[in-house]
């Protein structure tokens, strides 16, 4: 018997706490986002936008969804947020300015900012 599509990612991802962060282990794009394979004619898609649809509803094309919790591999819906690329080009540029900050005053290095909650 054939496996749906959501059954298929339901065994690939990695956590299962509403809470929790839910990685992607298979196939992930540049930044580390995750990318799920699709049934013929075999598109891959976000893994994150793919789940958040099924769980939640369709998005518009515009649409950009965030992971809240900052994780590129996070495909937990709970942790996605419905942004802009306007909204979401001005949080990268501050979370750029928030580690430079740091650097400068406190002589660290940041590797994760999440600049919003």
């Amino acid at each position: 018997m054939r496996r749906t599509e959501l059954e298929r990612f339901i065994a690939l991802m990695i956590g299962r706490g509403l809470d929790d962060c839910w990685h992607w282990p298979a196939a992930r794009d540049t930044k580390g986002r995750g990318m799920f394979r699709l049934a013929p004619p075999n598109n891959s898609t976000p893994a994150h936008r793919w789940l958040f649809q099924q769980a939640v509803g369709p998005l518009w094309e515009d649409e950009l969804l965030t992971s809240a919790c900052g994780t590129p591999d996070c495909v937990n819906p709970a942790h996605m947020e419905i942004t802009t690329r306007s909204e979401t080009a001005h949080r990268s540029g501050l979370t750029r300015r928030l580690r430079r900050l740091a650097a400068e005053i406190f002589g660290i290095t940041v590797e994760k900012v999440t600049a919003y909650e």
